[in-house]
């Protein structure tokens, strides 16, 4: 028993104890350069990314469209084809069920599709540019990982939690609250699958827990430097 316990004292020393002393603004630090990016924030290139959502059994294709700020998701479902998007001040959505015409999303959606924008972004980016304060907690493992634990508390009070590995430095796991049917749910959100992507580490993986839902985000291609219009992210003019 001694002996063991001796050993685990020394593997702790030799591969953990700088971990565990550096402080969250160098742990924070170290992923944006991990994931590609400097101490400050860098601007996102515009990207193509063609990918499908999974959930309860079916897939659903989606190509999605960024520059920074704006955003524009295509999806199909049911062989039905929905728009939604983001010019950087106002977002609408074209479906189906509304008849194919544009319509205006209303205002407490728009901070959903402000944050889709910043995706390719380390998540630790757009909230620090947001005023989000972090505070380390004791490291817990994420698929049986080492990680880093971090609390997040955003301007407006509400507390997130992310999780970064605690040898590669890249987000693995990130903790919040969604609305599903209408009520607020714990969710558990994984990033998964790293590729080099450009200059940056991206999740080509990502999949959402939250209560009995259960969802997959898979990425087939992510085109860095996509060429397209910025005409395409404006809500069209209903005939």
């Amino acid at each position: 028993m001694i002996n063991k316990a001796l050993l685990m004292a020394l593997i702790f020393l030799f591969t953990g104890a700088f971990a565990y002393s550096q402080t969250v603004d160098q742990i924070l630090e170290k992923s944006l350069k991990m994931s590609g990016y400097s101490e400050k924030s860098e601007q996102v290139v515009p990207v193509k990314i063609v990918g499908k959502m999974s959930a309860m059994g079916m897939e659903f294709p989606f190509t999605m469209f960024q520059k920074k700020p704006m955003f524009r998701i295509e999806q199909e479902m049911m062989g039905q084809k929905t728009t939604a998007a983001f010019d950087g001040k106002e977002a609408w959505m074209m479906s189906p069920m509304a008849g194919d015409k544009p319509q205006k999303l209303p205002e407490n959606m728009l901070g959903q599709m402000k944050s889709q924008s910043n995706y390719g972004e380390n998540p630790i980016t757009a909230l620090k540019e947001d005023g989000a304060k972090f505070e380390k907690l004791a490291n817990e493992a994420v698929d049986g990982k080492d990680a880093f634990k971090i609390k997040i508390t955003t301007k407006d009070k509400q507390e997130q939690f992310l999780f970064i590995d605690a040898k590669s430095y890249l987000p693995v796991k990130t903790t919040t609250k969604t609305e599903m049917m209408g009520q607020l749910q714990d969710a558990e959100i994984y990033y998964k699958d790293y590729r080099l992507t450009g200059k940056l580490q991206m999740p080509y993986l990502i999949e959402i827990n939250a209560g009995t839902n259960k969802m997959k985000v898979i990425f087939d291609s992510v085109e860095p430097n996509a060429k397209f219009d910025d005409s395409i992210f404006k809500m069209p003019v209903s005939k």
